[in-house]
This record gives C-alpha cells, structure tokens and sequence, in this order.
C-alpha cells in the first residue's frame, strides 16, 4: 500500500491518502507519531501480532471511525489515540498491560458501560456522564492523570480495593467537592487533588504515602485529619490551602517537610 513505511517490523509512517489502511501481517508494532494528524483514514485494519502502538501514533486522526485492537497487543502509548473524536469501535484486549497518559483523550472508546476505561484493574479514563463517581469494587490503582480536568465531576467514592492513586489523578477537577478514602489506600500521589474544590478530607489508617502537592491549592478545604500509623508525608502537600483551619497529624509523624502548609494563613 502507498505511503506506508515499515521497518524491522515496525511500521513507522503513513503519509498516503487512502480512507482504509490494512496493515501487513510482518508488523509487530505502531510507531510513534505514524499516523498523528492525518484528515484521510476512516479505517485501520491491525493484524495479529501487533504488541505495541507507540505515542501518538493517531493522535489527531479526525475522521477515524473504525480500528481493530489486536489480542496480542500489550502496550498502548501517551496520546496514542488522542482527539479521535469520531472512534468509537475500540475494545480493549485483556492482553493490555500499560495504556499512557492521555491514551484515549477526547476519544469515545474504549470505555465500559459506566464511562471507566479499565486494564489489569488500573483506570486510566473516565467519559461518563455522572458527576458523583464511585470507583468499582476490584479496582486496585487509579493511573495517573486519569480524572485530570474533569470540570463536571463533584464527588468520588474510593472503593478499598484501591491502593493507590496516580500523580495528578483527579488535579484540576474543579467541582470536586466531597472525597471518601476507603481503607486500603496506601499511596496518594503527588497533586492528585491539586485544586479541588473539597472542604473536608479524612485519610484512613492505611495510608502510607502522601506525595508532593496532593491537596495544593485546594482553597475550599477547612478540615484535615490524618491518622495513619506509619506517614510519609512530602513538601507542599497542604500548601495554599488558604482557608485550612484544623489539621491532626498522627502521633508517629516524626518531622513535617518544609513548605508542607505554607500559605495556610487560618492554621497559625
């Protein structure tokens, strides 16, 4: 087929004109950047085989419709699929093991029925319509970035199986008021609720790890408590946090980092 480049098995550009595009059986992977932006193609055929679909590989493909993810496919990259708008056949293989950031951005699969894109019990995306989230029961991590700038979104409802939420996971969702952390949560990563509009926030006992900046900003928050046995807590967690009146801190913390409330003008 014209405008195909593949080499050593991976197919690394397509500059042709054609609406559908079947890929040759020798190639085992989508390489970064291959189709990015091309206004052509409606349809991509995928042979068995393929493992990999790089980064980028159809961000900006705005009149794909139609593309065929392998059983084999393992690993799909940051923005592979980003601003797809029109894609809306996608279905995850179970053989899928890591999805980038922004995987499937403005893209309207592959998500299930409730609007969570779903591998190996990691969410890495949320298209739903509701605003109060509850994450499934079964879930274990939360990816990074995976509710990022979600401005419709008010409350979330972490279930106990989930041990760990990604940096930035939820950063920026500005109408998110009301949090439950179940126990079981270990890892908060950092800016995981960067701005967020929440007034109140209990961590339960599990939680181990708080990182750098994971309520900053959060201007609405009055009230923290935190009574995990054992803490590692980063800079900055609680930083302009300008309306923060009363925090408890376990008894075992040992030191407070630098920075960790600064700018929390009703806590002093």
């Amino acid at each position: 087929m014209n405008g195909l480049t593949i080499k050593n098995g991976k197919l690394t550009q397509y500059q042709g004109q054609d609406e559908i595009v079947v890929i040759s059986d020798n190639v085992t992977s989508i390489g970064k950047n291959s189709f990015k932006g091309n206004k052509y193609v409606k349809k991509v055929v995928l042979p068995e085989g393929i493992t990999a679909i790089y980064d980028y590989a159809f961000q900006g493909c705005e009149n794909l419709e139609e593309l065929n993810l392998p059983t084999t496919l393992q690993t799909i990259g940051d923005g592979a699929f980003r601003n797809c708008e029109k894609l809306t056949t996608l279905c995850l293989p179970d053989s899928v093991t890591s999805i980038g950031d922004f995987a499937f951005y403005k893209c309207a699969s592959p998500h299930d029925e409730n609007g969570f894109i779903i591998a190996k019990n990691i969410i890495y995306g949320y298209y739903g319509t509701k605003t109060e989230i509850e994450i499934p029961s079964g879930v274990t991590e939360i990816a990074q970035q995976a509710f990022c700038g979600n401005e419709d979104i008010t409350s979330v409802t972490i279930s106990n199986s989930v041990v760990k939420i990604g940096v930035s996971a939820f950063h920026g969702c500005k109408e998110l008021q009301y949090i439950e952390l179940n126990n079981g949560l270990e890892v908060i990563g950092g800016n995981a609720f960067y701005a967020c509009k929440i007034k109140s926030i209990t961590m339960p006992k599990s939680v181990t790890k708080i990182g750098q900046g994971a309520f900053a900003e959060c201007r609405s928050l009055e009230n923290a408590d935190i009574r995990s046995d054992y803490l590692d807590l980063d800079d900055y967690v609680f930083s302009n946090c300008i309306n923060l009146k009363t925090i408890v801190l376990p008894d075992t913390i040992i030191a407070i980092p630098k920075n960790t409330f600064s700018g929390c003008k009703k806590l002093f």
